[in-house]
């Protein structure tokens, strides 16, 4: 009889290189991995940076102070000054199993480097799609053996408008939801469950001075945690848009002729060598910089051009094309008419300031490749003693991936996300206990159906494929069910 878990979990390893290092580990607690983690951050901060991290921690803290109050950007303060954050979240995890649970493990990998709060500091991209596999759109149940269901809040024109351009949830967004749950053939306890959460969580979250959804979700995020776990300290997972802060720090460098940033893109000579600089993906660094966003919130790519100028094409074939003077940039992010991409965002926060980034199974291998391809770069512009730091640095951090809790129905086992976990309302202290004693390669084979999904496409999987995962992990890992007091 075929392991479809066992079979497609090694199809997983052989298509993505931080997986397979996962299986090679076999199974070490995610404790023990966790610290394999940690000593990639101590690891970073013992290296010489180009640039002080101050204005990072500062710029971070005033953001959760500004938004969840004084103790509470005390506490970011000290969490992001142990040098590392995570990034692979995209206001998902209010919704996605994967993010959610990664970012418990995040709170467990700065308490290991000495953090002593329980502000669990997340600093979410905001540059994809509502619609995106994180599924920032609306929320995500876990309840079914055949497929994982999505309930949105937002509507489906606003799925390619980016997480950072989209409004603010109203009740009448919530209104439409309730409509759709009606005639949806979820189970009455998903219904009433969605329905608690909206009314605890949405209903009574305050509309942000923007108008963003973005900023909304500071206040929901905290809120959500409060109503997930019983027990005592358990973790408050503090949201932070990363293009915002980056934004401040980029703006700062255009300004400052001196800096790595403003010769790479003002000096003619190297904008000539960035068309030619490879990075993963075949893009050149020219095209990684900046992003454009339309009226609807939907981003096309920019490239800088050797003569110093971002052009692209809309979603309608139309021309785009920007100044690229400091001036001009600046303008363009205060409006968010543009944005950084996150390539040059990793330049300023990782390389420039040796911020330890923690990722997903992605990130932990296209991080390495920009690097190497951006050290080529700065040796080629001239920037030698640059580029032999920035190739110093550990980029393959790795924390959004491995899971470790399940929802378990009639016969059949899944992922558990928040909605699963507000279900079961878990003590935090046996949770946490759980969560570190599951082994990794057994954490990735409860993560199985988020893994497979993301790294096979839809002509590829497996008939069935989701079904057959579920039933056969259902009593497989009888130790990863959420446990109350």
């Amino acid at each position: 009889m075929t392991d479809h878990v066992k079979e497609m979990s090694l199809r997983c390893a052989e298509r993505n290189e931080t997986v397979e290092k996962c299986r090679k580990l076999g199974n070490i607690t995610l404790e023990e991995f966790i610290g394999l983690q940690a000593d990639k951050v101590i690891k970073n901060s013992k290296l010489s940076s180009l640039a002080g991290p101050d204005d990072f921690y500062r710029l971070t803290a005033e953001y959760v102070e500004s938004r969840l109050g004084r103790d509470a950007g005390r506490e970011a303060d000290e969490a992001v000054r142990c040098g590392v954050i995570s990034t692979s979240d995209h206001h998902g995890s209010l919704f996605c199993a994967q993010t959610f649970q990664g970012d418990l493990l995040f709170g467990e990998l700065l308490h290991r480097l000495g953090y002593t709060g329980r502000h669990v500091t997340i600093h979410g991209g905001s540059q994809v799609e509502l619609g995106n596999v994180t599924y920032a759109r609306g929320f995500c149940t876990y309840t079914s053996a055949a497929e994982k269901h999505q309930v949105p809040l937002f509507p489906s024109k606003d799925r390619q408008r980016l997480s950072s351009h989209a409004q603010a949830v109203t009740p009448e967004m919530i209104e439409l939801l309730f409509s759709h749950l009606d005639e949806s053939d979820e189970p009455e306890f998903v219904k009433d469950s969605i329905g608690s959460i909206c009314a605890k969580l949405w209903a009574d979250t305050e509309m942000p001075e923007s108008g963003r959804y973005a900023d909304q979700t500071v206040t929901a995020g905290a809120k959500l945690s409060s109503l997930l776990f019983c027990g005592d300290d358990w973790p408050i997972l503090t949201y932070i848009e990363l293009e915002e802060i980056a934004a401040e720090i980029i703006k700062k460098e255009l300004k400052d002729s001196n800096s790595l940033l403003a010769h790479l893109i003002f000096d003619p000579k190297n904008r000539e060598l960035m068309q030619n600089a490879a990075t993963s993906g075949g893009v050149s660094a020219a095209g990684l910089l900046f992003r454009n966003v339309d009226e609807r919130g939907r981003k096309s790519l920019l490239t800088l051009t050797e003569n110093g100028e971002l052009t692209g094409r809309g979603w309608h074939g139309e021309e785009l094309k920007y100044s690229a003077n400091a001036d001009t940039l600046c303008s363009l992010l205060d409006e968010r008419h543009i944005f950084p991409g996150l390539f040059v965002i990793a330049l300023v926060l990782a390389f420039e300031r040796g911020i330890t980034w923690m990722g997903g199974m992605f990130q932990s291998c296209y991080l390495p490749e920009w690097q190497s391809g951006l050290v080529k770069l700065l040796s080629e512009c001239g920037y030698k003693s640059e580029a032999e730091n920035f190739s110093l640095y550990d980029c393959s951090g790795y924390i959004c991936g491995p899971m470790f809790a399940q929802y378990e129905g009639e016969g059949f086992a899944t992922v558990a996300g928040p909605l699963e976990f507000y279900m079961s309302k878990p003590d935090w202290d046996k949770n946490r206990a759980m969560m570190l004693g599951t082994g990794l390669w057994d954490a990735h084979q409860i993560g199985l159906t988020e893994m497979y999904f993301d790294l096979f496409g839809p002509v590829e999987r497996e008939e069935d494929w989701y079904r057959k995962i579920t039933t056969e992990l259902y009593g497989r890992f009888p130790n990863a069910l959420p446990k109350g007091k």
